[in-house]
């Protein structure tokens, strides 16, 4: 059985199609999920599919608290950790404690408009205002600076002359919606080819 912590700050769009997808999987379960705003949409979404909820604060990823929340993790057999959507910054305690074993989705075409503060339709309208003709997602590992981790996936839509921030954001999901899916199946669960 594989364990995996989500991770995330938002409404949960990707969260909800991780539970959706893999429900009643005989070899994966997301007994936790690890959120910053107790008020986000998020937590009463897990709460609906009777997840085990942590809401931490930024001061909870610092020395020395990190450690308490990493021995959280490993009781609870956490194997991996996926952040989705989630915007505090993963101190290198917690990389360290689960070395290759954290990813991100990011809804852009990495290095393309990652970093600080690229989350979310930020990155849509930058993309936009850049007048690029792709975008996509990308899943990627979790390093100590934001968004520079080695690439595992990526897959690529178009952006059409018509496209507004908010559509190419739908476009942007339902890549997202295939590609975490994707990585789940064939890097995280043992016994499987590697992406």
């Amino acid at each position: 059985m594989v364990r995996i912590a989500l991770f995330a700050s938002g409404n949960g769009s990707n969260v909800e199609n991780l539970y959706r997808v893999f429900d009643q999987h005989p070899r994966i379960q997301f007994p936790v999920l690890i959120c910053n705003r107790e008020n986000a949409p998020v937590v009463k979404l897990a709460q609906g599919f009777k997840k085990n909820i942590q809401i931490i604060s930024k001061r909870t990823l610092e020395q020395p608290t990190v450690q308490s929340f990493i021995a959280f993790l490993k009781q609870e057999r956490i194997d991996w950790i996926i952040l989705s959507g989630f915007l505090l910054h993963v101190p290198a305690a917690l990389i360290q404690a689960f070395p290759q074993r954290i990813i991100n989705l990011h809804p852009s075409l990495l290095p393309k408009y990652g970093g600080k503060g690229m989350y979310g339709i930020h990155v849509h309208k930058a993309v936009l205002q850049q007048h690029e003709q792709y975008s996509g997602a990308t899943v990627h590992y979790v390093n100590d600076l934001y968004d520079t981790g080695e690439i595992i996936l990526q897959r690529v839509c178009t952006v059409d002359a018509n496209d507004t921030p908010e559509r190419l954001a739908l476009k942007v999901r339902a890549i997202e919606f295939e590609i975490l899916p994707e990585v789940i199946k064939t890097l995280i669960l043992p016994g499987t080819k590697a992406v």
